[in-house]
């Protein structure tokens, strides 16, 4: 009997960065990397962010304590598999991420 391994690696397609999640089977979730002993079929789960090469992100001057405005156009991929948009606060460089809203594809318009 013979084994193969496998790891899977991160790439970037149409202006999205995927980044590998993990492996999954009929028998549960499996992270990299693995060593298939059997046949089995085993799926790479990716996630996808839009990289900044495709985002032109505007947003108005406010005063401290005042709302921020963002405008963006839609990612030239909008229409196919992109569900929402995650919009994330990072006060200094160093700092940790905080997730402010989702917004979802099908909506027009944002409050």
């Amino acid at each position: 009997q013979n084994s193969i391994s496998a790891i899977a690696s991160s790439y970037s397609a149409n202006g999205i960065d995927y980044t590998f999640s993990k492996w999954s089977t009929s028998s549960g979730d499996v992270y990299s990397p693995i060593t298939a002993s059997e046949h089995k079929t085993y799926t790479a789960a990716y996630t996808g962010k839009p990289n900044s090469g495709e985002c032109s992100i505007t947003f108005n001057t406010s005063q401290e304590g005042q709302p921020v405005n963002l405008n963006w156009p839609k990612h030239p991929l909008d229409n196919s598999s992109i569900s929402h948009y995650a919009i994330w606060r990072k006060v200094t460089t160093l700092g940790t991420p905080t997730l402010l809203t989702t917004i979802f594809c099908y909506r027009s318009q944002f409050v």
